[in-house]
């Protein structure tokens, strides 16, 4: 949630609050053209009373706050299409974006990243949809409340739901590798799902049941998994049947976002940026650079030698890991009020999944496609 808290003539004091199952994340800002954190709060909730939270969140939200003023970024990188209402996921695959709005899995042109265009859409699912991934002709949907939905995609323009899993958690993340789907069950850690009949999927293994799963990546036969406070957690799936819990790093921040390429695995790391882990030993997995994001890093996503990391309320930020020891800063995107959540690249074009003000496809000038 978010709400203005203090005013004056050239500023606007806003206090952001995220939960979830088991913590509650505070932050105060300054926001004019652009945001600058000046506080930030985290705890877990435990045990606490349903009645001490909402008490709790009021006495915040009435408190007034009289701090410094916000910094002024400029930036390379331009939006060059936006669309719909908040946004809490995205996928792409050839010329259509798969958008989670609300409880529904809109599907998008992008033939033209500056003017995606609304072809389809899904039922309403019984919940939010956070997270979504492709597989040929299938979309595996990670729906909250409503565990994993199977959406057969084969004509983009009419999504149809043809399968579904409830899953004992909270369906936060998902990743899909041939028939197997890895479902980031929140409170239940890691699922996984045996999908080659779409219409009946089956659970047939586990791992990390007791830690807070976020997001997941899979790459060869390891699963990557962004588990909140305990940071990165590894699993061989070389039998998905029996996966093996064989690595983990606590990371510094809190683990939301997790990102996958050869041997190199970048973690998403809330108020701690990026984290850049070297796992050539799984179970073994070495922090080898990071980088301090201006904002939340909650989502991130690798191509070639860049980084998109989705930070909230500063927009996108690309970086530079060439070096994946001294990652750096090579733009950005920032719009007032934005929360990115989510983002994936294909090609030149960013597409970022913002809470707030939906779907927005962003590149650098020149570069587009």
């Amino acid at each position: 949630m978010s709400r203005a808290i203090a005013t004056n003539a050239t500023q606007v004091w806003r206090l952001r609050v995220y939960m979830t199952y088991n913590s509650l994340q505070i932050f105060i800002f300054s926001q004019r053209s652009h945001e600058q954190t000046l506080q930030r709060f985290s705890m877990r909730l435990g045990r606490l009373s349903g009645i001490f939270v909402p008490f709790l969140l009021f006495l915040l939200m009435a408190m007034p706050v009289l701090l410094g003023a916000a910094q002024t970024t400029q930036s390379s990188w331009q939006a060059v299409g936006q669309i719909g209402g908040p946004t809490q996921a995205v996928a792409v695959q050839g010329n259509y974006a798969y958008v989670g709005v609300g409880l529904r899995l809109v599907v998008l042109d992008v033939s033209n990243p500056a003017a995606p265009r609304e072809v389809g859409a899904a039922t309403p699912f019984p919940h939010f949809v956070e997270d979504v991934a492709i597989g040929g002709t299938l979309a595996y949907v990670a729906a909250g409340g409503g565990g994993l939905r199977v959406v057969d995609i084969s004509d983009p323009t009419h999504p149809k739901e043809v399968g579904y899993w409830t899953s004992p958690g909270y369906a936060e993340g998902v990743a899909v590798a041939g028939s197997v789907v890895y479902l980031a069950d929140g409170p239940y850690g890691l699922r996984v799902i045996d999908v080659s009949n779409p219409a009946q999927p089956k659970e047939v293994g586990s791992a990390f049941p007791v830690n807070y799963a976020f997001k997941v990546a899979v790459n060869g036969h390891y699963v990557y998994v962004a588990a909140a406070g305990a940071g990165l957690l590894i699993a061989d799936v070389t039998d998905p049947n029996h996966p093996v819990e064989v690595g983990s790093l606590d990371t510094p921040g809190y683990a939301y976002g997790v990102a996958v390429g050869g041997n190199t695995v970048y973690v998403a790391d809330g108020w701690q940026g990026v984290r850049v882990i070297n796992v050539s030993d799984a179970s073994h997995p070495v922090e080898i650079g990071s980088y301090k994001t201006p904002g939340w890093a909650f989502g991130v996503a690798i191509s070639g030698n860049l980084a998109y990391v989705a930070d909230a309320f500063k927009g996108l930020r690309v970086l530079d890991v060439s070096d994946p020891s001294h990652p750096k800063e090579l733009g950005s995107y920032e719009a007032e009020g934005c929360h990115a959540g989510t983002v994936v690249v294909q090609g030149n074009t960013a597409y970022v999944a913002d809470r707030n003000w939906g779907l927005r496809t962003i590149g650098k000038p020149g570069t587009l496609a």
